[in-house]
């Protein structure tokens, strides 16, 4: 089964995607250890990470908000940054910031003669 997630930050969406799961701790367990682990393995103690992910975040909202231009590249790591920040319990409440929906299969309509 898939879903779409819907990643908002101050009621401006930042981010989608598809996933595979619907239960946000599974995701964020993934995405935030595979960022945290990358982090330390490059020399990144856990404070420096979280700074970093912080001030990375603030940085992209404020150019998504003033209509600047945005690599991909540039929001993946945001998506990266925000799962990475829930796991490490920087983010207490993620469902305010997160939807995720179902993708429905196309319905095939028969004509009407």
């Amino acid at each position: 089964m898939r879903f779409r997630l819907y990643l908002h930050h101050k009621d401006v969406l930042m981010y989608k995607c598809v996933i595979w799961t619907d239960d946000l701790m599974v995701i964020a367990n993934h995405f935030g250890r595979i960022t945290i682990e990358k982090g330390l393995k490059r020399g990144f103690d856990l404070k420096t990470q979280i700074h970093s992910y912080k001030k990375f975040m603030d940085t992209i909202y404020k150019r998504k908000f003033n209509c600047y231009k945005l690599r991909a590249t540039d929001l993946d790591l945001y998506f990266y940054s925000f799962f990475a920040l829930i796991k490490l319990k920087q983010i207490i409440n993620p469902y305010n910031d997160v939807i995720i929906l179902k993708i429905k299969g196309k319905r095939v309509v028969p004509p009407t003669f």
